[in-house]
């Protein structure tokens, strides 16, 4: 369950979105740079309250990942956001590993208002969660599997169906394949399709929930540091 609490330290999106909504309408001029972004967007009111659902899955992700806040970054993630409803959802983040550092952060996202808010920027961001915490490049499937994870309910459901016909018609890449990537396929929707499945069964293998999510980042430690 998405909106699991967490023992209640996280609020829920629909009142973090419109607590955003509220604070950003009565601005003057909105805010577009908080700790943590500097959201460039259409216009200031989008790019405050993008900035807000920014900060807030960052806190969200980290607490459900890994059970607590992250410090800020040194530097502010340059984030662009072009916002239509004829938009394919989607989008990319970037950075550079720099001696046990993660430094040079920028998010390119575009969709629907909605979409962005509650699956868009929740994947982005868990991107920079996991890449803050290992401080090193994961297993594809893992990434994208994790990231994807954080997404709505009904676009996890799409990448399940996706799973499904790409196994059907011969599209899916076999498992020791997949376990071994450390960059993505020129048939690359496969491969968010089964890392969100793989992820997704083991999440449930472990209980669901917060608890399992941290389990998951152990199991992907021991596995990066053993080489299995």
């Amino acid at each position: 369950n998405r909106e699991e609490s967490c023992k209640g330290n996280i609020k829920s999106l629909e009142d973090v979105k419109k607590e955003a909504e509220d604070k950003c309408k009565g601005s003057s001029p909105p805010g577009s740079q908080t700790a943590n972004f500097i959201v460039q967007a259409s216009n200031n009111y989008l790019a405050c309250v993008y900035g807000q659902m920014l900060e807030y899955w960052r806190e969200r992700n980290a607490i459900e990942t890994v059970g607590q806040k992250f410090p800020d970054w040194n530097k502010p993630a340059v984030v662009t956001i072009i916002t239509g409803d004829n938009l394919g959802n989607g989008g990319a983040t970037t950075f550079i590993f720099d001696r046990g550092e993660v430094v040079g952060w920028k998010m390119n996202i575009r969709g629907s208002y909605e979409k962005l808010i509650d699956s868009t920027i929740p994947h982005e961001v868990q991107h920079m969660i996991v890449a803050s915490y290992f401080r090193k490049a994961v297993p594809r499937w893992a990434d994208e599997g994790f990231s994807s994870n954080t997404e709505s309910q009904a676009d996890l459901c799409k990448h399940f169906k996706m799973n499904i016909q790409f196994l059907r018609t011969e599209r899916g890449i076999s498992l020791n394949k997949l376990f071994t990537m450390t960059d993505y396929p020129k048939d690359v929707m496969p491969l968010y399709a089964q890392g969100t499945s793989l992820t997704e069964y083991l999440l449930r293998q472990s209980g669901g929930g917060c608890q399992a999510k941290r389990k998951f980042m152990k199991f992907l430690g021991d596995g990066m540091q053993s080489g299995d």
